[in-house]
């Protein structure tokens, strides 16, 4: 029987059935079309990126005594996990108001609709070590933002991403863009070479150490 999870919570306590799981489909690229004048093309401009979509959950409520529940739990933004791909969880957001109370006493169907973000990401974080120059290779067909905590000073690069480091011990969240060291914002202590925080790409990348004797990086495969 198919399941799904929102925010840890599984359909199937709250007495739910589902009737319909969406398809698993890649995101849409974010393409711009225009009409070229006096013509009949179209030029297509990719930006490179992808665009949020709609997926759709077809659900069967079988216990009027956990409605109350139900209200709750399906609003927001939040994880959710289906049971066609358990091992990653998209970023979610509920955008149907579901009048529960009126399902529940006409058909007991319902359709539960959510803008997901284009990049799945894995249920397992990884962790991956680096004190000397090396390569790290990543799953998945995405790229992710790791959390890299950097033990010494000097610089370090991830691929063509160059970072400059003058305190030990601080932590870069490359998906939060935050710098800090036990709690305390150190931002001030690194410094993007060109702006940009490192990220990885799925396959191979490349890890380059100067002065910096450790880096403990820590990420989730993605998936588009």
């Amino acid at each position: 029987m198919e399941w799904f999870k929102f925010n840890d919570i599984n359909s199937e306590n709250l007495g739910i059935v589902v009737k319909e799981m969406p398809p698993i489909t890649i995101a849409p690229r974010d393409i711009e079309s225009i009409k070229v004048t006096g013509s009949d093309r179209q030029l297509h401009i990719d930006k490179g990126s992808y665009s949020a979509y709609e997926m759709t959950i077809s659900i069967i409520l079988m216990d009027s005594t956990k409605l109350d529940q139900i209200k709750k739990t399906y609003q927001g933004t939040g994880k959710l996990i289906l049971s066609t791909l358990p091992d990653r969880y998209f970023n979610a957001t509920i955008m149907n108001q579901v009048d529960f109370s009126k399902y529940y006493s006409v058909l007991r169907e319902a359709p539960l609709q959510f803008e997901v973000d284009p990049i799945s990401f894995s249920n397992q974080k990884k962790t991956f070590v680096a004190e000397s120059n090396t390569e790290v290779i990543v799953g998945g067909t995405a790229h992710t933002f790791p959390v890299i905590k950097v033990t010494g000073t000097g610089s370090f690069a991830i691929n063509h991403t160059s970072v400059i480091v003058t305190e030990s011990g601080v932590t870069i969240d490359c998906k939060n863009m935050t710098i800090t060291n036990n709690s305390i914002n150190k931002a001030d202590k690194v410094e993007l070479v060109n702006m940009d925080f490192p990220f990885l790409n799925p396959g191979q990348n490349t890890i380059i150490l100067t002065g910096i004797t450790k880096l403990e990086i820590e990420y989730e495969e993605g998936w588009l």
